[in-house]
């Protein structure tokens, strides 16, 4: 049976919604506004179109606090930024609970093993665009690291084994 950890799962549906809040700002950028059809209530005509203009950053905010509350997450530092601005620096929820105080662009959270993720994903999107092979040895891309592997002619350490943490190093 795999075991999922909730971090990295939580950490993906954030990316998925940042994702989803980066295109709306390039809509944004590009069209100016972004509009949102709203369905007609019960009171009103079906053919009536109801338009309004939506705040992605703002309902971006929102879906991340529905997710932290949901997954008992207490506080998050989030920064949303593009080639050469930040669109957002904020922290959500709270820094220290026990203490009340609140989480804000400059708190500072451990991050734990949350890099392997993104570097996960780095390595993946490298992969997309047809830069590396995780089928790859480790001695193609980083010959200089020396390391002895007793079985290198027949099971050589791939990249893949590097994210999958089966390389059999030690610490």
């Amino acid at each position: 049976m795999k075991i999922f950890h909730v971090t990295p799962l939580i950490l993906s549906f954030i990316y998925l919604i940042i994702n989803s809040f980066l295109t709306a700002q390039e809509n944004v950028l590009k069209e100016g506004v972004v509009e949102t059809k709203i369905e007609p209530t019960e009171n009103e005509s079906e053919s009536e179109e109801v338009e309004s203009e939506a705040d992605p950053l703002e309902t971006l905010i929102q879906d991340l606090e529905e997710i932290m509350k949901k997954e008992k997450v207490p506080g998050a530092g989030i920064a949303i930024v593009s080639k050469d601005k930040d669109i957002w620096v904020g922290g959500l929820g709270m820094a220290d609970v026990e203490a009340g105080r609140e989480a804000d662009g400059d708190t500072l959270f451990r991050i734990g093993s949350i890099s392997k993720m993104f570097v996960s994903l780095s390595m993946l999107k490298l992969q997309e665009e047809g830069r590396i092979d995780l089928q790859d040895t480790l001695l193609e891309h980083a010959p200089e690291i020396r390391f002895k592997n007793r079985w290198r002619e027949t099971d050589p350490i791939k990249l893949v084994h590097l994210l999958e943490h089966t390389t059999g190093f030690d610490d």
